[in-house]
């Protein structure tokens, strides 16, 4: 049966061309890390707001059972990766670009690993309708595991609002060194299938293609074999050449479907809706298993590390059991980092914990990332430009960026850079480019929300005058209408103002005499 149709990759402007560096990482089956005596789990794991915590100092807990709650629809629950006793709620370093800490759940393992029944499982998806599986994987806590950590069910209920033409199955992992989801595709082939299929239904598509790069051979094989074997002719497999960064969404849709991402849209506003294998994979096993996002898989490489591989690992677990995991560290490791050489961040602590969008650690070696402090004049060669896979002009950013002019870098279109660090790689001026557009974009935002906060202040403001004014004219009025008719007259009228005045002298009166004071002394 044949799963891959005769439509020839497109592909997106710029780009690189980039080594994979993924040998060594797939060379063995993914590892199992040991559950650690204490995990750290954040109550921030993915975009939009906190979780909030649901339990306190002192419970004991059940694997799967949740310990945070979303607040708010974009948002998501966060659940025990094991058993145990919690410990501490406070803040604690997490993984981070800017180095920032979060609310953390310190869970101490009990070492048995006795789960809860989640309610989450259903054999028979198909009898589920649409609403309801998305409820479920929102319950299960299921986000973008491709390092986004977009809650999944907010993505596909906005999506099945729109009308979806194609669900696109992201299986390019076209950053070098990460091998997480090709390892995925190679060992769990039919249960990513079976997501997909669970994920079809939910948004009622009637397709799913998935992008996977031509170099994949053995994970290409693996799904093609569990897709002569399901049968399910809508999804259909769709090899694509291996350019940096055909990972990305918008140029994943565009070189499988044509069809361009506005820079500030989303695929869903044209009819796409793109999820990374492993979310899919994850989907199926809170949907058939009924085991909410409790670990994940993460390559561990670098010359830095031993035995580089990929290992399946409980969320919360610190980083150090991961590389323990993979032989420890090699004498002259020299730098860590989370995510890959393009995109990922430095850490500076091997105990931060691992969270869901931990896709790869880095243990670098002497010389293997490639960093210098010398940085040279812009000499306007345009090859920034040349290599920018979302048509911005890089050079001309940086000025802007660079002379304060933040406005003009907004005209722009700064926001529509994906960070892919293409202009950083070419750059023969070692220009950290790809940090001016984060800081430009990171600033934008912070004023436009200072905006927002200052546009609302200034509509109570003006609704507090409005309120005052209209106070104030309905006493003007009263005033005039009473005025009115003790001008004509009105004994009743008088009386009243007679009586009132009356009372008004009594209060004074009460008030100042103390009821409780000696008068005859």
């Amino acid at each position: 049966m044949e799963h891959q149709d005769k439509i020839m990759p497109r592909r997106f402007r710029g780009g690189l061309k980039l080594l994979p560096n993924k040998i060594q990482s797939t060379l063995t089956p993914i590892r199992r890390v040991p559950i650690p005596e204490k995990l750290v789990i954040p109550l921030s794991q993915h975009i939009g707001r906190d979780a909030v915590p649901l339990v306190k100092v002192g419970d004991d807990v059940l694997k799967g059972q949740p310990i945070g709650a979303a607040d708010g629809d974009v948002s998501a629950p966060v659940h025990a990766p094991t058993s145990g006793t919690v410990e501490s709620i406070g803040m604690h370093p997490v993984p981070h670009p800017g180095g920032l800490g979060a609310l953390c759940v310190v869970l101490r393992s009990d070492g048995k690993d006795h789960a809860i029944d989640t309610g989450l499982a259903c054999l028979d998806y198909l009898s589920l309708s649409p609403e309801e599986i998305q409820d479920r994987v929102r319950r299960s806590g299921i986000t973008g595991l491709g390092g986004a950590s977009y809650p999944t069910a907010v993505k596909m209920s906005k999506a099945e609002d729109r009308g979806i033409k194609d669900l696109i199955i992201n299986a390019a992992e076209c950053e070098p060194i990460i091998s997480c989801d090709d390892m995925l595709m190679r060992e769990h082939a039919n249960d990513l299938i079976t997501g997909i299929q669970i994920m079809l239904h939910a948004l009622s598509a009637p397709r799913a293609l998935i992008g996977i790069e031509r170099d994949k051979k053995r994970a290409i094989d693996a799904l093609e074999k569990a897709l002569a074997s399901i049968g399910d002719e809508r999804i259909v497999l769709r090899k694509i050449y291996s350019i940096y960064p055909a990972g990305g969404e918008r140029q994943l849709v565009q070189v499988l479907t044509g069809q361009e991402v506005p820079y500030d849209g989303f695929p869903q506003d044209i009819g796409y809706l793109s999820q990374n294998v492993g979310t899919a994979l994850a989907i199926k096993h809170a949907l058939i298993d009924g085991q909410p996002l409790i670990s994940r898989i993460t390559t561990v490489a670098g010359k830095g590390v031993h035995l580089p591989g990929n290992v399946e690992v409980r969320l919360g677990t610190p980083i150090s059991d991961l590389v323990a995991a993979c032989g420890g560290y090699c004498d002259g490791a020299e730098a860590m980092l989370m995510g890959g050489p393009m995109m990922g961040f430095s850490l500076t602590d091997d105990q931060l914990p691992v969270i869901k969008g931990t896709n790869c650690i880095v243990v670098a070696g002497p010389g293997e990332l490639e960093q210098t402090d010398y940085v040279m004049p812009c000499i306007r060669c345009d090859k920034c430009a040349q290599v920018c896979p979302v048509n911005l002009q890089p050079q001309e950013l940086y000025w802007q960026i660079k002379g304060g002019d933040l406005d003009r870098a907004n005209q722009l279109s700064v926001d529509g850079c994906i960070e892919c660090g293409c202009c950083d790689y070419v750059c023969p001026s070692h220009i950290p480019l790809a940090q001016y557009f984060r800081y430009a974009k990171s600033e934008l935002r912070a004023r436009d929300r200072q905006q927002e906060k200052s546009q609302l202040a200034k509509i109570r403001f003006e609704d507090r005058k409005t309120r005052i004014r209209i106070g104030e004219d309905s006493r003007q009025a009263r005033l005039a209408a009473r005025k009115k008719r003790l001008a004509e007259g009105d004994p009743q009228e008088r009386e009243r103002q007679i009586a009132a005045s009356v009372r008004r002298a009594q209060a004074k009166t009460d008030t100042a005499v103390e009821p409780d004071k000696d008068l005859s002394q």
